[in-house]
């Protein structure tokens, strides 16, 4: 079963705030889960985080999130959607789902996504 949990509300350091025309989703399957955020006025979207279990690695299951997330952002209209890493494994991961690098800076690495012209 897929869980989604979907707020325009998300907690940080214990504190709940609220972000104007943002909407926040997480979705969990198995214990790996994806978070986004996404705009409804400027239509834009992040990807805050993905994790998949070790266990779990390597059988398409990060791939399936990823997916779904854009699925569900393309129905509501997003144009964009942005990522970032610190870990340099995972950069293969990103492009093998077309999503280009278009900032590095000291290990940080920022990749774009376009959904919709």
């Amino acid at each position: 079963m897929i869980l989604i949990e979907k707020s325009n509300a998300r907690r940080s350091r214990g504190k709940k705030y609220v972000l104007r025309n943002v909407q926040y989703s997480k979705i969990r399957f198995r214990g790996a889960y994806i978070d986004v955020l996404w705009n409804t006025i400027y239509k834009t979207a992040r990807i805050e985080a993905i994790y998949v279990p070790p266990k779990l690695r390597g059988k398409g299951l990060g791939r399936a999130l990823v997916e779904i997330v854009e699925d569900m952002l393309k129905y509501m209209g997003v144009k964009t959607v942005v990522t970032s890493t610190v870990t340099e494994d995972v950069t293969g991961f990103w492009e093998k789902l077309g999503y280009k690098k278009v900032y590095e800076l000291h290990g940080l690495s920022v990749y774009m996504k376009t959904l919709i012209q």
